[in-house]
């Protein structure tokens, strides 16, 4: 039996992509809610407007982003059940087949494939265990207490810089850029041809120095 979104052959790798995925997804959230400044009725804080309301429409963002996820695993959870109960038909099945038999050599090839299919079972009980784990870490984080835009949802302003931390500005003065350089420099060097055009005029230095002392 498969699952919307996931095919039982690769369910190891899509379930530890969702676990990965869910861990960061939370610890963005945090992330995000962490850096969002008190804020006044009007939605007055310590920064721009515009800004804190950047701020709490990205963390609206991470918290939405962490109720999808949440589907999304609950997905693949139902993916490894069913993984589960094929593995145990499978298991049943092969008990069976012992229990029919009365030549050791096939009993022998039946008990490496109970063993083979009761490890695999194992390994997916353990995929189920991390999975709902990761569930009940993303699902204590919505819950945990946050602060909250006052004015309705936030929006954003493309002006302001989302997931700016409160409080920070952009330098007033911006120092030379190295590669123009400064602008002396650029003084000097626009009549370096002129001079040097002056000085081709006159001929060899040996030339000038003759008709100096001449």
């Amino acid at each position: 039996m498969e699952h919307k979104g996931y095919d039982e052959r690769n369910l190891a790798e899509n379930c530890g992509s969702q676990i990965t995925k869910g861990e960061r997804l939370t610890a963005n959230l945090r992330q995000k809610r962490s850096i969002c400044p008190a804020v006044g009725p009007n939605g007055e804080s310590e920064c721009p407007r515009a800004e804190a309301e950047n701020l709490y429409a990205a963390a609206e963002e991470a918290e939405e982003a962490v109720r999808r996820m949440i589907i999304e695993c609950e997905e693949c959870l139902h993916a490894i059940d069913g993984k589960l109960d094929q593995l145990r038909r499978n298991g049943q099945l092969i008990e069976g087949g012992q229990s029919s038999l009365h030549n050791p050599e096939p009993k022998t090839e039946l008990s490496h494939a109970e063993q083979a299919v009761r490890q695999q079972y194992e390994k997916v009980l353990q995929q189920r265990s991390q999975m709902e784990q990761l569930l009940s870490r993303m699902s204590q984080a919505l819950q945990e207490p946050s602060r909250k835009w006052p004015l309705g949802k936030p929006q954003k302003h493309p002006n302001f810089g989302s997931g700016t931390v409160p409080g920070s500005q952009p330098p007033l003065i911006h120092p030379p850029e190295r590669s123009g350089g400064s602008p002396r420099a650029a003084s000097v060097t626009s009549r370096l041809p002129g001079e040097l055009e002056s000085l081709a005029s006159l001929g060899p230095v040996g030339d000038r120095q003759e008709s100096s002392g001449g």
